[in-house]
């Protein structure tokens, strides 16, 4: 007891920002809507009758794993949270956001040790609420589970990996890999590339006998074919056949330049870390001062302003490959070998959607961020080097309250809205005799990138349109308009 006391006392501005935090991603949490692939998987067997238990929340995700989708573990959660509306998630997701940002500052501490935990965890709690363009995904229970909460076992592994090293026992190597792989096509992407990667370091570079760590592709190939040949999977990859039916060559065209400005666009202020991230490489690229960190520069430099003025997307194909040049420059003049090996391994999964039909699907983007994120604050840290923490901690404070308060007003906003349209379904309900029209209120265009799918179902083409006919017990010749 007197060693939380004291650890209370000794800590109290970070717990301070934690419970901030905490309190402001729990609010905003409430007040978004039940919406897209939460409405189908809060039912059971995707019929009328809701999820209740655990029992058929894994009976539901075996019969998933052959006809919708074979990412069954982490759907398992999501199925399990909805059972309770969005109440027990709005607790866990801002508790799993905090758990993600806290591990990246234990991350930066092995490259920066005498980093300040507190000035870590705001700045990449700041990164992370400057992603609007990712609002959507954060504040949805199917796409946060997905990628924020399967983005901690990744980053748990990244730090045991980064301090440790391969652990001795292969055999709980490869446990690891396994747990890691299985969950998500995201997280085996990274881990094949990563494994591969690492195997080349430990052999070419370190010069060490890899026999034991080949091993790790026995997990791979198990999570491989349970991921990537489960019968859910084929019904998902064979939804686009226009796409399906061009050659390799064809595909890439088509998606390389669009997955690469989604990724790297520099013009967009809904997503700043891109343009965080090249300002604060190409600084410390000038603090090396060498002929090949001068080379590297005007290459980016000539690159950037080339892609304002030309409308061509292969130009940000072309920056992102120029920044990963460059950051593994900076990373191997400074030691940093095993960053470099995570961030390929980050670009393949972003890169991996190429020849997939979703390829204009952004959502894999959040593990590359994360990546950035890790390596803007140790870039930062190299930067400031000789400046005290203490002076840089006031101004990251004041834009983390700017970014709490902008984001607690604008789900105010859309949690009013939503209040409204719970008013609106029961009155309807109530008065069904004398109408059959439901008028709900629109979600102004301003923030529709913080709801996914937040005017919808406008009609009965949506996918979900009859589960949330069932979920909100509405009449089944319901007609639903937004005003």
């Amino acid at each position: 007891m007197e060693k939380i006391k004291k650890y209370i006392l000794n800590n109290k501005l970070y717990l301070i920002i934690l419970l901030l935090v905490f309190l402001s991603l729990f609010y905003c949490s409430l007040s978004t809507f039940i919406i897209n692939d939460d409405l189908p998987y809060s039912f059971f067997y995707r019929t009328d009758v809701r999820v209740t238990n655990i029992i058929q929340v894994f009976k539901n995700q075996v019969a998933d794993y052959f006809n919708i989708s074979s990412r069954v573990f982490v759907h398992m959660i999501v199925q399990f949270l909805l059972i309770f509306g969005k109440n027990l998630w709005s607790v866990l997701n801002p508790i799993a956001i905090i758990i993600s940002m806290i591990l990246i500052g234990k991350i930066i501490n092995i490259y920066i040790p005498k980093s300040n935990k507190i000035l870590n965890f705001i700045v990449s709690i700041s990164l992370f609420f400057a992603l609007y363009s990712f609002k959507w995904l954060f504040y949805w229970v199917a796409g946060s589970v997905n990628y924020i909460w399967t983005s901690i076992p990744l980053l748990f592994f990244i730090y045991l990996y980064l301090k440790n090293g391969w652990n001795r026992n292969i055999w709980l190597n490869m446990l690891i890999v396994l747990i890691v792989s299985i969950l998500h096509e995201s997280l085996l992407i990274y881990m094949i590339v990563f494994v591969t990667l690492s195997i080349f370091y430990e052999k070419f570079i370190l010069k060490n006998n890899v026999k034991k760590l080949t091993l790790l592709y026995i997990p791979l190939i198990i999570s491989s074919t349970f991921l990537l040949l489960g019968p859910g999977t084929f019904v998902r990859i064979n939804g686009s056949s226009s796409f399906n039916n061009l050659n390799i060559f064809e595909k890439l065209n088509l998606s390389l330049p669009i997955i690469s400005i989604n990724l790297f666009k520099l013009t967009s202020i809904y997503n700043l870390i891109p343009v965080i991230y090249s300002l604060v490489l190409l600084i410390t690229l000038m603090n090396i001062k060498k002929r090949n960190s001068i080379i590297l520069i005007t290459l980016i430099l000539l690159n950037i302003i080339l892609s304002f003025i030309i409308n061509n997307n292969w130009l940000y194909f072309t920056l992102v490959i120029l920044c990963f040049i460059s950051d593994t420059y900076i990373n191997f003049t400074k030691k940093r070998y095993k960053l470099s090996i995570i961030h390929l391994s980050m670009l393949a999964v972003v890169y991996s959607m190429a020849i997939t039909s979703d390829y204009q699907n952004a959502r894999p983007n959040y593990f590359y961020y994360l990546y950035l994120i890790i390596i803007i604050i140790i870039m930062i840290y190299g930067i400031f080097k000789n400046t005290s923490y203490k002076k840089l901690i006031v101004l990251p404070i004041i834009i983390l309250l700017f970014l709490l308060a902008n984001e607690i007003k604008i789900y105010y906003n859309i949690g009013m809205i939503k209040n409204d349209r719970l008013s609106s379904i029961e009155k309807y309900k109530e008065n069904k005799g004398n109408k059959d029209i439901l008028y709900l209120k629109k979600v102004p265009n301003k923030y529709c990138i913080y709801q996914i799918d937040c005017n919808e179902p406008s009609d009965e083409n949506y996918f979900a349109y009859q589960y949330f006919i069932n979920y909100y017990k509405l009449p089944s010749d319901t007609k639903i308009k937004f005003k």
